[in-house]
């Protein structure tokens, strides 16, 4: 059972705070290709992950884990809102090769499939601008699953006006756990008009370079808004079961 139809259908996809948060000159761009550099070197990497969905269809949450023990060895958790459904994937890889498996929904069977590039890397800009903020629990792992980048092709079109959004950079820094954690949020807007009125908000970790929060909101059908939250804890250091990453040996 797909533990992302089993969500509580009645909670609200959260606001991200605004507190601490200034203006920042460093360029958007350049967090988006660190982030593209850091994912797809990144080590022995554990994140427990958290999605929260809203559309016009219903609500849901789903916790999801992402194993990471190298650039071509990692087992990723990913959900999609689809069709105003949620739909838990699998991608792997164990090495060598690389697959994923496809949820049961939409006359597909739960099987595994080759994973062929799909992400940012093959499509325009302008495609890459629509289908970020539904897709992006897929497109941002394209460093791993294609390989190829997928926060600096996408923040480098909306820097070009590509789907006519306004960027911004900012910073902030506050103390945990008796550590200050710095970090850089990107925000892209775009009002009513073309396209109906959008705000993607994406959170970097400065240190690791790494994704930690996403919140993507974007008109749906029946004049409600999609939106979608996704939040990231990372832990490193971490060892793994070879069967953590095992791909089946027949492939669709």
């Amino acid at each position: 059972v797909d533990r992302a139809r089993e969500a509580e259908l009645s909670k609200k996809v959260p606001e991200l705070p605004n507190e601490g948060w200034k203006p920042s000159d460093v360029d958007a761009g350049r967090i988006a290709l660190d982030a593209d550099k850091a994912l797809g070197s990144v080590q022995g990497a554990l994140a427990e992950t958290n999605v929260a969905l809203s559309g016009p269809d219903g609500k849901g949450e789903s916790k999801c884990q992402m194993m990471i023990r190298d650039s071509k060895t990692y087992a990723l958790e990913y959900v999609l809102l689809e069709h105003g459904l949620p739909n838990r994937y699998l991608a792997k890889g164990d090495g060598k090769r690389r697959a994923v498996l496809l949820p049961a929904a939409f006359n597909r069977k739960g099987s595994w499939a080759k994973s062929a590039p799909n992400g940012p890397g093959s499509m325009s800009a302008s495609a890459l601008v629509e289908r970020w903020p539904l897709e992006f629990p897929r497109l941002a792992l394209a460093p791993l699953v294609d390989p190829k980048p997928a926060f600096g092709p996408y923040v480098l079109a909306l820097q070009k006006g590509v789907g006519g959004y306004s960027v911004k950079t900012e910073k902030r820094e506050m103390s945990f756990q008796g550590h200050l954690v710095t970090s850089y949020r990107i925000t892209a807007t775009r009002a009513a008009g073309k396209g109906g009125p959008a705000k993607i908000e994406m959170v970097f970790d400065a240190n690791y370079h790494l994704p930690v929060t996403i919140r993507t909101s974007s008109p749906g059908k029946k004049g409600k808004n999609q939106e979608l939250l996704w939040t990231a804890g990372w832990q490193f250091g971490r060892t793994f079961n070879n069967d953590s990453f095992d791909v089946p040996s027949k492939l669709n």
